[in-house]
Parts: structure tokens; C-alpha cells; sequence
């Protein structure tokens, strides 16, 4: 029999109350013959209600003679050791797997799936056994992101999703909570300095997960950090000790504040619209605020208080100046056209650096290339997409000749000496379809100008050419070098007795 020995003692309880087999069936929730049986075994144990009172369950078994022993076939278990190793280093192996495997290990004799999932999560029960960690105030920060998120309503009708920064000062439990958009370096990182400027001071180290945003590998006992969050370190002279692989108990106080943040923070404000993240920021700052401040059984003055007492002073000071924010950053290697990508535009690399592995910082509106720490360009950043924008020393040789020799290169300099050279060197290009030579006649005049250094001269000279629509260029080096456009308009504007004024013609008029 496997009914429990308390159901049994309801069951003769009733017994003695003389109800029937079917009511107590329907009270009890087990089935007639079960009652049935039971009736059987008090009436051959000549039990009475006296005596019935005064057995405890084990007596009140053996008084029944109640026989638990079931005779079935004994089938093959499943080895539960080998199996829950199995689960932890194959990340994407499921029980069904696991289990059709055991069936045929065993020619379909095995336990059920039910049944082979219980052993396998009773096994899992027994190995987690957790350590005590002991925390030492001012010692660490760790750090998470909540896998809940904020809405964001924002006045056009678009609907954002913002994401949820969590940091825990172990020691203390006191909690920092920031909104950002993403989860990139550059969220993480600022989250980090704003927190770091709320309790006023820096942590030995920061625990942290795996994120490729922080760390890039952490496997063999390799572990291999972000060169912007690694940069970010040194800054602030702060360690970080990455959580290993699935050990959330590496950071159990940044998990549990996590579920702190969405628990006991997010959910409150579950009804609360917000039109902006600075909006969103200023409430979750208040909210908690207000957390820390809370007293309650484990803080009974709060963790505010044990911070300001025990934890703030051990804190290492924060620097005078502060780490410079980057609106992005990334690593990428230069392509073959010595061109980087950045938000659909295109920014020149000095082309030495084709194929090798450079790093893109964006401050403001100013984006920045790194190799070895060392800045190989600078560009404003472009607004639009499929711009370019390439610096004439990034360029290779055959490039840069091959872009100095072109009808844009040739508007570009007329535009930069003044507008009557660009409007002569717009004449001689539409002069005649031959293009080729058009250009070759601008390309000359260009270089000997620039040999010459008569740069100055142009813009006098090329409104008289204009005027005159000169297209020799032999005629035209010579009226340039010898300055005859400045005699040919004192000639125009010289005066003498008998040229006739507006004056003369006005007495004209009288008459």
C-alpha cells in the first residue's frame, strides 16, 4: 500500500465516525477500494478507538501490519553525475536529448522522461552548495545590466525601450540604477563614472559578467579585456575580476540587486509614463534614493547608513579630472581603400595602415583613429550618409595625382583663389567638347601659376581673359606677367577735357 500513514489515520478516524465507504472516498480524495483495504486492516487488528488515539504513526503502521514493500522489475538509472556534466559544458543540450540517448543505451528498459528528469534535477539540488563571501567595505562594486526594461513614450509617438544599469556595493547592498539606450562600452562606462560620482569614490575592483562590451574572452583561464573598458581602468587605477561562465554566485550581490531593481524599484514605477531618459533617470535616481534610505529587518538603520559609516571612507578618492565619455568607439581593420565606416560615411586612414586593426573614438562631433594608442587621423564627423571625407595625406601617390589631374580638383582651387578665377576656368572647360584638353590647358595654367607665385595676380587678370575670352594660354602667361590688364583698365577709366559728362548733358536738356 503507498497511501501515507496520515491519510490512513483520517481515513479509520472516519471509520469510527461510521461513514460510509463512498463519503469517505470523496473526503479523503483517494478511491473506494483504498478505504475498502484500510476497513480490512483495522478490523484484523481488533483496534480500538482508545487505543487508536494513543499510537503514533509508526506503531499505528506496524499495529495495521501495513506491508509498503512493492515487488517490481528494477530498470536501469540513469547516471546522474555523468549527465549534469554534460548539461554545464554543452550549453545547448536540452533533458530530451540526454534522455533518448539513455533509452537507447538501454534498449528502451529505462525510467520515463518524467522520472529520468527528476533524478537529474535531484542530482543538480545536491551539488549546489554554495560558499559563504565575505565582503570588506569599500573592497568591491559589482555590476549588471536587469533583463526588464523601461518604456519610453517620446512626443513623436515613437515607443523606446531603455535599458536598466544595476551597481551593488556588496559591503553595504547600496544600489545605483542608470537608464541608457544600449549596452555598449560607452553605456557601460558612463554608467560606471556617474555611479562612481554618486558614492563619491572608486572600489578596489569591479565584478562584472562576460559582456563583449567589457570583457572580449574569458576562456582557458585567458582573460582578455576591452581596449576602451581597459583604457577606462587605468584611468581610474580600478581592477576588474569578470564572473566565470554561468556562475551567476560570482556577483550574487549584483544578481540580487538586480532583482532588487525590478522588484522593488522598476515595478513601482510599472504605471509611471516617461517622455524622455532624462526623465526616466531623474525618477530612478529619486526611487532609489529612497531604497537605500529604507530601513527594514536585515538594515535596520538602513544601507545608506552602514555606507556613510563603515564604507565611504575606505573609498579611494575620485581624480581631478574626469574620463572623457566617447559617443562610440569600436574596433575595425582598415579596408583596402584605406577608408573606415562611421554611421554610413566614410573617413580616410593614412593608407600605410591598410589591413591592421585601429580603434574609432567619436567625442562630440570630432571622430578619432587610434593604432597603438597613438592618434593616426582626425575628421569632423559628417552628417548625412555616403559622404567622404579624405585627407589629401592619407592618400597614395597615384591617388593624389590622379585626384590633382580632374575637373574638381580644378573648381576646388579656382573657387579657393575667387570667383573670376572660377568663372574663367568654367569658361574654358565649356569652351569645346574636348574635355581632355580643356582641363590639360587649366592643369598647366594651375602649375605655372603655383611655380610662378602669382597666385595674387589671378583674380585682376582672369576678369580682364572674361572680358576678352582669352583661350591662349601663351597670351595669357604674358598678360599675367607683364600686367597689362591693369594698364588696359586705366585706359578705360582715364580722364580728360574732352569727354562729356552727365553735367553737360543736363544744360543740354534745359535748352
Amino acid at each position: 500500500m503507498n497511501t501515507s500513514i496520515e491519510k490512513i489515520r483520517i481515513v479509520i478516524n472516519y471509520l469510527f465516525n461510521h461513514l460510509s465507504n463512498r463519503e469517505i472516498a470523496k473526503t479523503v480524495k483517494i478511491s473506494r477500494e483504498t478505504v475498502s483495504k484500510i476497513k480490512t486492516l483495522l478490523s484484523r487488528s481488533e483496534l480500538s478507538f482508545e487505543n487508536f488515539t494513543q499510537l503514533s504513526n509508526s506503531e499505528l503502521e506496524i499495529k495495521l501490519r501495513i506491508n509498503r514493500f512493492v515487488s517490481r522489475p528494477k530498470k536501469p538509472q540513469p547516471d546522474a553525475e555523468l549527465l549534469c556534466k554534460e548539461l554545464e559544458n554543452n550549453k545547448g543540450l536540452t533533458m530530451t536529448v540526454l534522455w533518448e540517448e539513455y533509452l537507447n543505451q538501454t534498449n528502451g528498459e529505462g525510467v520515463g522522461y518524467t522520472r529520468f528528469c527528476e533524478i537529474i534535477r535531484e542530482a543538480q539540488k545536491s551539488n549546489e552548495t554554495s560558499q559563504i563571501q565575505v565582503y570588506y567595505p569599500g573592497e568591491v562594486v559589482q555590476i549588471d545590466y536587469s533583463g526588464d526594461k523601461v518604456t519610453i513614450d517620446l512626443p513623436n509617438g515613437e515607443i523606446l525601450e531603455a535599458n536598466i544599469f544595476v551597481g551593488v556595493l556588496p559591503y553595504s547592498s547600496v544600489l545605483f540604477c542608470y537608464a541608457t539606450m544600449t549596452q555598449k562600452s560607452e553605456d557601460w562606462i558612463k554608467s560606471c563614472t556617474l555611479m562612481f560620482d554618486k558614492i563619491k569614490g572608486i572600489p578596489e575592483y569591479i565584478v562584472c559578467d562576460n559582456a563583449k562590451a567589457l570583457i572580449t574572452k574569458n576562456q582557458d583561464r585567458v582573460v582578455l579585456i576591452n581596449p576602451y573598458f581597459q583604457e577606462y581602468l587605468y584611468f581610474y587605477n580600478v581592477s576588474v575580476l569578470p564572473a566565470r561562465k554561468r556562475k551567476p554566485k560570482d556577483k550574487a550581490k549584483g544578481e540580487n540587486g538586480v532583482n532588487i531593481a525590478q522588484k522593488q524599484i522598476l515595478m513601482r514605477m510599472r504605471n509611471e509614463k516617461f517622455s524622455s531618459l532624462e526623465a526616466l533617470n531623474e525618477r530612478l535616481e529619486f526611487m532609489t534614493d529612497t531604497y537605500n534610505h529604507k530601513k527594514t529587518k536585515t538594515f535596520p538603520e538602513g544601507r545608506m547608513a552602514i555606507f556613510n559609516k563603515s564604507e565611504k571612507e575606505k573609498l579611494r578618492a575620485l581624480p581631478k579630472i574626469s574620463f572623457p565619455i566617447l559617443n562610440h568607439y569600436e574596433t575595425t581593420v582598415v579596408p583596402q581603400n584605406y577608408h573606415i565606416t562611421y554611421l554610413s560615411n566614410y573617413y580616410s586612414v593614412p593608407h600605410d595602415y591598410i589591413r591592421k586593426k585601429v580603434e574609432i573614438k567619436v567625442i562630440n562631433n570630432q571622430l578619432y583613429v587610434y593604432y597603438d594608442k597613438k592618434i593616426i587621423a582626425q575628421h569632423f564627423v559628417l552628417f548625412g550618409s555616403d559622404k567622404i571625407s579624405t585627407l589629401d595625406e592619407h592618400k597614395m601617390d597615384n591617388h593624389r595625382l590622379k585626384d590633382y589631374l580632374s575637373k574638381d580638383s580644378i573648381l576646388n582651387w579656382s573657387e579657393s583663389v575667387g570667383a573670376n578665377t572660377l568663372s574663367y576656368c568654367k569658361f574654358i572647360i565649356q569652351k569645346d567638347p574636348n574635355l581632355y584638353n580643356n582641363l590639360q590647358y587649366l592643369f598647366n595654367l594651375r602649375d605655372w601659376v603655383k611655380q610662378q607665385q602669382l597666385s595674387h595676380r589671378l583674380e585682376s587678370a582672369l576678369e580682364y581673359a572674361c572680358k576678352l575670352q582669352i583661350q591662349n594660354l601663351a597670351r595669357l602667361k604674358t598678360i599675367i606677367e607683364t600686367q597689362s590688364y591693369l594698364e588696359a583698365n586705366n585706359v578705360i577709366s582715364k580722364k580728360h577735357k574732352n569727354l562729356r559728362g552727365a553735367k553737360y548733358y543736363k544744360e543740354v536738356a534745359k535748352c
